[in-house]
């Protein structure tokens, strides 16, 4: 999030005006005012770990309950909040490894506990490390903020040589003594060349894997006749059948309004006596979602529901398959059944059932025999709902494609605005899909003024330069910048890839650092590089080239599970790519512009996120830019880029981010309540 303190230490303690006429004068006195502050940037927050499953106890010994203290050994720093075990079920895995493996007395032994830097994992291989055929076993997923751009490595020997060169060796020691595991390591910086950087700090991990551990504690067996719901507290308690392992934690309920269709879909399969049911649950491995379809199971075009969100550190690299019957033939080849069985208990106890398997394009599928139940509440109450809100917002049940949250939400009172420029007159007195068609009509009526796709690198050096933060002149890129420390490169405005561009001679992390090029917030392919939408530096802009490359045509969204993580911690895993939190508004508000100003989307991942009726998002797109809008509110480099570019076109009455200048206007289309548009004319500064 931008907070105040970033915005004071890097802008100044004073009332910016970046107005159409008086914009260059007025920047030019943003920098000069910049240069005399501190040069130093203001020191990160620190990251708040995740709580691991395999819970550590308090560092302090109490007597009274009897319980063993993980005290961190002396001359290691406590990692242990960094891991979290990626099920229950693995907990087997590492007694029996490391216990076969104290019995051998041979240098090589039958199981290795390894690092594994691309889904940022600790796993286990039985037998040989091949990380194509092997078998492992993910155990501990690893905090990507913990991690940054180093990698685990082994506590006393983090490199070795192999065929002349120099590799950091990821085999990660492990023991147990009185229940308790231990894990030891360092981090290091990988080097292509060879000259990796070796952190001097020790780490070490502490985990309590007896049964009586909270998070390990098996279920206890009733001797009464068993109930689905333990009403001894005040919330119910689902309780998991006998021989099943519980995920209901992993699952998400992404809107409480998708209860009633599972109800309904339950109901019409039970009531149907054809072997093909009305209604089918399955599991998307693309969205890591249990989804429901109306009808045949297509994929491009089939009626389609999201459900619940699942967990991606408990799947890792796996995904559900049904219970009974884990795979089928088809074209004599053996295919993954993600179609899942599922049943309600008592009118509202929404059971599902499945196993984990690792997919193998050849067909040798790894089936875990773990069988996996989640029993979830399909109370609206209760529910649990991937869009909840932060505390500041009440939640409201969303209705006619409404978000969770309430027009009002954003503070305005800090915002400057030209009232003489009548740019949204057209707008006064809507809201929702009135408003939104309003804007569409208001937008459509620019478009005619964006340039050609040669102008970008020009509005680059006017519009994309950094006067807010550095202020030094060079590109303002959201996959380099790093707006609470040191960046770890720069561009300056003719490094660019192409005619008149030339190479900074720099070659980072697998490649940074050597050229920007033009990065389609909305990817083209997805609207098939139509004219003039291709053109449009509204969400068109200058980013690292190899970070683009990464990002593909993935749409942007929270990534649980990197699969590579940018030198300033921009994720690419899971389908999907996460900005830092720092311009995740600005992202959110990037695909907002695009779907008022063009809406035409909708080809290949495009119709993923966007749809082409109200609320012309995919809700679970939209649930997260929403809140990606609240959380990064609008700040003064979102205003200059805005003003720049519609100076561009027309002094006064050039192409603009409508979302930019009204930071409320997310609530008024797709928000609850009944306040409506009014006219304040264009933003044009912050009060400081």
């Amino acid at each position: 999030m931008k907070t105040n303190q970033v915005k004071k230490s890097k802008i100044g303690k004073k009332m910016m005006f970046l107005g159409p006429i008086a914009l260059t004068s007025v920047l030019t006195m943003i920098a000069a005012s910049c240069q005399k502050q501190e040069e130093a940037k203001p020191t990160p927050e620190p990251v708040v770990p995740v709580t691991p499953v395999a819970q550590p106890l308090t560092p302090v010994e109490d007597k009274k309950e009897n319980t063993t203290a993980l005290i961190t050994s002396e001359g290691f720093e406590n990692a242990t909040s960094y891991l979290t075990l990626t099920s229950d079920s693995v907990i087997q895995t590492i007694e029996t490894a490391v216990s076969e493996n104290a019995k051998t007395e041979s240098k090589r032994k039958p199981y290795s506990f390894v690092y594994d830097r691309n889904n940022k994992q600790i796993v286990v291989f039985k037998g040989p490390i091949n990380w194509t055929d092997g078998e492992k076993t993910a155990l501990y997923n690893v905090d990507a903020s913990f991690l940054g751009n180093k990698q685990i490595v082994n506590l006393n020997k983090p490199t070795y040589q192999k065929n002349g060169r120099n590799n950091l060796s990821s085999t990660v020691d492990l023991s147990i003594k009185d229940g308790i595991l231990t894990i030891t390591f360092k981090l290091a910086t990988y080097d292509r060349s060879g000259n990796h950087q070796i952190d001097e700090i020790k780490y070490e991990a502490k985990f309590k894997l007896t049964k009586d551990s909270q998070q390990n504690k098996e279920t206890p067996k009733n001797t009464e006749e068993p109930k689905n719901v333990d009403e001894t507290n005040d919330k119910p308690k689902l309780v998991t059948s006998e021989g099943f392992s519980d995920a209901s934690e992993k699952f998400t309920l992404t809107n409480t309004s998708v209860i009633d269709q599972i109800k309904e879909a339950v109901e019409a399969n039970k009531a149907s006596t054809e072997t093909r049911k009305p209604y089918s649950f399955v599991y998307d491995r693309n969205n890591k979602q249990l989804v429901l379809f109306k009808g045949a199971i297509n994929w491009k075009t089939g009626n389609r529901t999201a459900l619940y969100d699942i967990d991606p550190s408990f799947l890792g690299s796996k995904q559900l398959v049904n219970l009974n019957k884990s795979t089928y033939e088809k074209n004599e080849k053996i295919n993954l059944n993600a179609t899942l069985d599922v049943d309600i208990q008592d009118s509202n106890i929404f059971i599902v059932t499945f196993k984990l398997a690792k997919y193998d394009r050849s067909g040798n599928h790894q089936i875990d025999d773990v069988k996996y139940e989640a029993k979830l509440l399909l109370d609206k109450s209760n529910a649990k709902s991937s869009s909840s809100n932060s505390s500041s917002v009440e939640p409201t049940s969303p209705t006619n494609g409404n978000t969770n949250y309430q027009s009002g939400s954003i503070a305005l009172d800090k915002y400057l605005y030209d009232a003489s420029n009548n740019y949204y007159a057209s707008l006064v007195g809507k809201r929702g899909e009135e408003l939104f068609k309003a804007l569409q009509r208001l937008q459509a009526s620019k478009t005619n003024q964006i340039g050609s796709y040669n102008d970008l690198y020009k509005v680059y050096k006017i519009a994309f330069i950094d006067k807010e933060l550095e202020n030094d002149g060079t590109i303002l890129d959201i996959y380099s910048e790093n707006p609470n420390g040191k960046d770890p490169y720069n561009f300056l405005p003719n490094e660019y890839e192409g005619t008149g561009g030339h190479s900074t001679g720099m070659r980072l992390k697998d490649g940074e650092a050597e050229t920007f090029n033009r990065e389609h917030i909305v990817p083209q392919s997805w609207f098939n590089k139509s004219n003039p939408t291709r053109n449009d530096p509204h969400f068109i802009w200058p980013t690292d080239k190899i970070v683009n490359n990464r990002r593909g045509n993935l749409p942007h969204f929270t990534v649980s599970n990197p699969e590579w993580t940018s030198l300033n911690g921009t994720k690419v895993g899971g389908g999907n790519a996460e900005p830092i939190d720092f311009f995740k508004g600005d992202v959110a508000r990037a695909y907002f512009y695009f779907q008022a100003t063009h809406h035409n989307a909708l080809s290949k991942g495009g119709s993923q996120v966007f749809e082409s009726a109200f609320p012309y998002f995919n809700q679970r797109y939209l649930n997260e830019y929403m809140k990606w809008a609240h959380q990064d509110s609008v700040d003064l480099i979102e205003i200059h880029r805005n003003n720049a570019i519609a100076q561009q076109y027309d002094k006064f009455d050039g192409l603009r981010n409508p979302f930019i200048d009204y930071p409320d206007l997310v609530d008024l289309i797709w928000g609850s309540g009944d306040k409506v548009f009014e006219n304040r004319g264009i933003l044009i500064g912050i009060k400081q």
